[in-house]
């Protein structure tokens, strides 16, 4: 392993191993991971490791890693894809995407991912679960009204609003099947009606939204 490998994969690895914040390392992060970029012998989709999930033990590219590890911004995003970086890592149901929407409230890193080839209609695990029912699910309404319009807005531009209404094969995490569903569980009345204007409310939808007292 060449050194610039070795301080990044140290560094990455302290992460997983303390769940410590980065703060605590004496190093700056960005700095390892721009010279292991850098380094032409390095691609940030080298193999790095096994994850820290005891639940999902799979092996993790540098790329992979550094997501698991830090909420990703545009800058960073836009550094790993011009080095590289697959927009598919994580393969079919663990795509980063996910991981990145479950930290971060800023829709560039996903617009980036979708610009470099992440199709739209990408799930998580096997359960049908979308970025759409991810992004509704967020505890913040103000996190779930960054990210759902800009992918409400690609949907409609992809012809794709039937992903704005996907049902889901299985109820996650207790969160409903259908985005709706998401956004109503999480009282996220902006991200209600933004799906209201796109999608046919049910009489079920109509009753659950003025229970809450959300008229559509």
């Amino acid at each position: 392993m060449h050194s610039s490998a070795r301080s990044l994969h140290a560094y990455l690895s302290h992460l997983m191993d303390t769940r410590r914040s980065c703060q605590r390392w004496r190093y700056d992060p960005l700095a390892l991971l721009r010279t292991f970029l850098d380094d032409p012998r390095n691609s940030p989709n080298d193999a790095f490791g096994r994850g820290p999930d005891p639940y999902n033990w799979q092996e993790l590219s540098y790329f992979e890693a550094w997501i698991w590890t830090h909420d990703v911004d545009g800058p960073t995003m836009a550094l790993f894809l011009a080095h590289g970086a697959d927009p598919l890592a994580g393969g079919e149901g663990q795509s980063v995407a996910f991981r990145i929407l479950k930290g971060s409230d800023d829709p560039e890193p996903i617009v980036m991912l979708l610009d470099a080839g992440l199709p739209l209609d990408c799930e998580w695990g096997h359960h049908g679960w979308t970025l759409f029912h991810q992004a509704s699910s967020f505890h913040s309404q103000e996190r779930s009204s960054r990210i759902l319009p800009v992918l409400v807005d690609r949907a409609i531009q992809a012809g794709r609003q039937d992903l704005l209404q996907a049902v889901s094969r299985e109820r996650v995490e207790d969160l409903g099947q259908t985005p709706m569903d998401v956004a109503l569980m999480g009282w996220h009345w902006a991200s209600i009606r933004l799906l209201a204007k796109h999608v046919p409310v049910t009489e079920n939808v109509r009753r659950a939204a003025v229970a809450k007292g959300v008229t559509l």
